[in-house]
């Protein structure tokens, strides 16, 4: 099995509960990630936070615009490991989500679950990929870029669809991946 080296990025906007069960979860991994990143804004005990998890870098971040995906794009200029992954305040992992990805990335680029790359069909309601969750080579998310643009995009609001359109320029840029067959997490 190849070693690879993962940084988790976990947005948050005033979701303190949230922020909190998420960074519980992935401190509880299987195999935790080697590095976590957290964008936070809105979050008034980030002091708290920071000695209760020592080992997570705290970003504050005002919110602005489309806070969410800039926070993601913040998340990723910070990122110093081999992969990255985005985790949202408000998901529920399986405690061997990182375990099963990582160990799903030896030989390609990047690693989905519960992804939709069929653009016609509708996935819970929606039509368009959908990017369900992953993790990527580093260099090939900084090469990529996450878009931090308002568009719309099959019907969806601005923004939403923006996960899915970095899974979409992820794939068109060439870049290798592998789909994991499981359903890792849930979204709440």
């Amino acid at each position: 099995m190849v070693t690879v080296t993962f940084t988790a990025i976990v947005v948050s906007c005033g979701d303190e509960a949230g922020l909190r069960s998420i960074l519980g979860q992935l401190r509880y991994q299987t195999r935790p990630p080697d590095e976590t990143i957290a964008v936070v804004s809105d979050t008034p005990n980030v002091a708290q936070l920071r000695e209760h998890f020592p080992d997570v870098t705290f970003v504050e971040q005002e919110k602005a615009g489309d806070w969410g995906h800039q926070a993601r794009a913040t998340g990723l200029e910070l990122a110093t490991r081999e992969w990255v992954g985005w985790f949202n305040s408000d998901d529920r992992y399986d405690p061997t989500y990182l375990e099963k990805m990582m160990g799903a990335s030896d030989g390609v680029d990047a690693a989905f679950c519960d992804w939709n790359d069929r653009p016609g069909d509708a996935y819970f309601g929606l039509y368009g990929s959908t990017a369900g969750n992953f993790i990527v080579r580093r260099v090939v998310a900084v090469g990529v870029g996450w878009p931090t643009d308002m568009v719309s995009v099959s019907g969806m609001p601005p923004g939403y669809a923006n996960d899915g359109r970095f899974i979409d320029a992820v794939v068109a840029s060439g870049a290798t991946y592998r789909k994991v067959p499981e359903f890792l997490y849930l979204h709440f």
